[in-house]
């Protein structure tokens, strides 16, 4: 299938609408614009422009008829025509039209107005972009408009999102995805307005790849266009994240999943231990209590343990699989804090990276707080946590746990609690 685009005037445009057919003549001096006409075949979409409003889509029902008439040659093409309900504005999208323009026989100007040329042929992104700023995709020659969220034909400014996406990707099949996964590395997202994950990727056989870009990608097989960006929403309770897990696929927390994450920990470690060398207000005694607190060992640690003298969570005691980590982290912290023992908690291992990348924390009253992505991976269970597990919080340490609440969990925060 090509793609087409045809600018009229007003009076042309509505003739031909009403006709069903697409006429052109030969310039007496030659035209491209109008030469393209002859390039339509059966099946390709055609959009219609008048002054400066995309108004209909429409599918040639043949391809392209030389005929003869008192006037010369004559080239038609009948048509199919379909009325948008969400008519384009080309104005309201002169950014993203420019970006893409081609640098010949464009059908708008450097302006960003409709080129008055008659007819030019347009690329397979262009074309699926202004279906999405329509609200439409296409199926077997017919248009079929998506359902959208309330509030979107009164914007009249841009796509809206999906409203009906659960039953309509309801069809996407696991191959679907390997497709897109296979060919990934060819994927210019950012051309139908994707950027890179921030929050979460998409594993699958050890790489990683943006969850949001695979599903908007691989909505070609449902709906013959890609989803773009701000037709749906990402995120644990997403239909795009449902939809892949229900086929199989990982979501995973990219602060869980960086494979750098040691290396940059370890970075932090030596600038931290740095900075805390070259201080020249700090004592040599408190400057070696801050190092030894920083790495987890020294007085801070003898405190935690005496505090505790286990797992806050797993009652692990074997001191080799315990670590004494800081709940208002070593950044945030003042010195004062930094030496405090009631701003740590004694954690095993697989516990402390969980409560450092804010993926638990505690109430008030000792309740567990977990995150969803744990959740849903079934973490807590693999590692014998059980999400109704609770915990005795010392009193001291309240003030801490209240600033980690209002970073990680805030519906769980304190609003008294400050840094």
């Amino acid at each position: 299938m090509n793609y087409f685009w045809i600018t009229q005037k007003p009076k042309s445009h509505k003739e031909e609408l009403e006709n069903g057919w697409i006429r052109a003549r030969p310039a007496k001096i030659y035209n491209q614009y109008r030469e393209t006409v002859k390039s339509i075949k059966k099946g390709d979409l055609i959009f219609f422009c008048s002054s400066g409003v995309i108004s209909h889509i429409g599918f040639a029902l043949g391809s392209v008829m030389h005929e003869t008439d008192e006037k010369g040659i004559l080239w038609t093409v009948k048509f199919k025509p379909h009325q948008l309900e969400m008519p384009i504005d080309i104005r309201v999208h002169k950014e993203y039209l420019l970006d893409k323009r081609a640098k010949k026989y464009s059908p708008i100007t450097s302006f960003g107005k409709a080129h008055q040329g008659y007819c030019s042929e347009i690329n397979k992104v262009t074309a699926w972009f202004l279906l999405s700023r329509a609200g439409v995709y296409y199926n077997n020659d017919n248009i079929i408009e998506l359902e959208k969220a309330v509030g979107y034909r009164e914007a009249k400014s841009a796509s809206s999102r999906v409203s009906n996406l659960n039953s309509l990707m309801s069809k996407l099949d696991r191959r679907d995805i390997l497709d897109v996964l296979g060919k990934f590395e060819e994927i210019q997202y950012t051309d139908y307005k994707f950027k890179k994950s921030t929050t979460y990727d998409l594993e699958y056989n050890g790489n990683l790849f943006p969850p949001k870009v695979i599903f908007g990608v691989s909505a070609i097989a449902v709906i013959n266009r890609v989803l773009f960006a701000d037709e749906f929403t990402g995120g644990l309770d997403s239909v795009c994240f449902k939809v892949l897990t229900s086929l199989g696929f990982n979501i995973i927390d990219k602060s869980v999943s960086d494979v750098n994450s040691q290396k940059k920990a370890i970075d932090l470690l030596i600038e931290d231990i740095y900075e805390i060398e070259k201080d020249a207000n700090i004592s040599i005694t408190d400057r070696k209590q801050l190092i030894d607190a920083r790495v987890g060992q020294g007085k801070f640690r003898r405190d935690l343990n005496k505090l505790y003298g286990k797992c806050l969570l797993t009652d692990i005691s074997l001191d080799v699989m315990l670590r004494a980590s800081h709940i208002k982290p070593w950044r945030e912290s003042s010195n004062y804090e930094r030496l405090d023992p009631y701003n740590g908690l004694l954690l095993s291992a697989n516990i402390d990276i969980l409560f450092d990348k804010g993926l638990i924390s505690f109430k008030a009253n000792g309740e567990l707080l977990i995150s969803p992505v744990l959740v849903e991976n079934n973490i807590l269970e693999l590692i014998g946590i059980h999400a109704v597990t609770s915990v005795k919080i010392n009193e001291k340490c309240q003030k801490y746990l209240g600033w980690h609440r209002n970073k990680y969990f805030p519906s769980h925060g304190d609003k008294d609690v400050h840094d």
